[in-house]
């Protein structure tokens, strides 16, 4: 859902070239007039994000995130708080005495994801640089696809146990449900509708942020069947529910992580056209993908 933190170097689909979208303020000069250009070495990066990977990892930025929940503006300003702790360990600075230099450095910071992309010393060290699969991918409006490796969900454990929300989240995600549940209720005679769970995009074992939900990357189909039964337990989701396969096809079909609506139309071959794919809108909203365009674009179709 966070897909527009340009504290992590991407802003949704795209790589955030700070530098270029957002200046320093106009009352900071640049760090060098007559002085040598200020530069940081590729081990000093790899010290950086070292420090930086630690700190976000820590049980206190954790317990921060968790408080933060679902207040996208609060989770960045707490990130802003991590890069500054990072580069003033890593550099021995204070941003308060060295302003320049401090944001010099932090611009280099959050402009690492497009320098060193492809540079296998340097874009494993975070966990943003190895589990953030948000990308636009090549397929548009009108192309046909096919789907396959599909698992249907089925209820199978009726004592499962939930996971547990924060009463903000829950009320958050209950909302943001029952919209799609409108939209299910209103369109079903007209419309299949299909949820696809996918590979979670913030696993507590592998891009963990705050203790909220604490759910494990799926190793096999039953994890992900599992998970799959909490979601539908906790929100009493009324959707059919698929599981994607372990090798990820459907995700890495139409792009999906971590969230995405599509909606698509059979022909008598069974192949699929595409009418509608989401993309990513206003970071001011907890539904990144927002429901409203799905209902917009479902309107259209069945208005035509």
């Amino acid at each position: 859902m966070f897909m527009f933190h340009y504290t992590s170097g991407k802003r949704g689909y795209n790589y955030f070239n700070q530098t270029k979208q957002q200046p320093p303020p106009k009352e900071e000069e640049e760090l060098s007039n007559n002085k040598e250009e200020f530069k940081i070495t590729k081990q000093d990066i790899i010290q950086l994000l070292t420090t930086e990977h630690s700190i976000r990892r820590s049980s206190t930025i954790q317990e921060a995130y968790t408080n933060a929940d679902t207040d996208c503006l609060q989770l960045e300003k707490i990130t802003d708080l991590v890069q500054q702790e990072a580069i003033e360990k890593t550099f021995k600075i204070k941003k308060e005495i060295d302003l320049k230099k401090f944001n010099k450095i932090l611009n280099i910071l959050r402009n690492v994801r497009i320098e060193y992309k492809d540079d296998k010393d340097v874009n494993q060290l975070t966990d943003y640089f190895k589990y953030d699969f948000s990308r636009k991918g090549n397929l548009l409006k009108g192309d046909i696809v096919k789907l396959n490796d599909l698992i249907l969900f089925e209820m199978i454990d009726n004592q499962m146990s939930t996971t547990s929300l924060s009463e903000k989240s829950f009320n958050e995600v209950i909302k943001y449900c029952d919209f799609i549940h409108k939209l299910f209720k209103q369109y079903k005679s007209q419309l299949f509708f299909l949820t696809i769970y996918i590979k979670e995009a913030h696993a507590v074992d592998q891009w963990k942020l705050g203790n909220t939900i604490c759910i494990n990357q799926h190793k096999t189909i039953q994890e992900r069947e599992l998970a799959a039964i909490q979601l539908k337990k906790n929100l009493n989701y009324e959707i059919p529910i698929f599981l994607d396969s372990m090798n990820n096809s459907f995700e890495e079909l139409f792009c999906i992580w971590p969230e995405r609506f599509i909606l698509l139309e059979k022909d008598c071959n069974n192949n699929y056209k595409i009418i509608y794919l989401s993309e990513p809108e206003s970071m001011n909203e907890l539904m990144i993908h927002s429901p409203f365009s799905l209902e917009k674009a479902i309107i259209d179709y069945l208005n035509c």
